[in-house]
């Protein structure tokens, strides 16, 4: 009973860590798109 609850929070630790890596790579795919357009024009 006791090992569920903790199971679970390092479950949402691991999500919330892989949904800001996540975020970071596509800020940064983002930011490398929009410099690609500005420099090509």
């Amino acid at each position: 009973m006791n090992q569920t609850p903790r199971k679970h929070n390092t479950y949402k630790r691991n999500c919330d860590i892989a949904r800001k890596q996540i975020a970071l790579t596509i800020s940064e795919q983002t930011i490398e798109s929009i410099l690609l357009i500005l420099f090509s024009y």
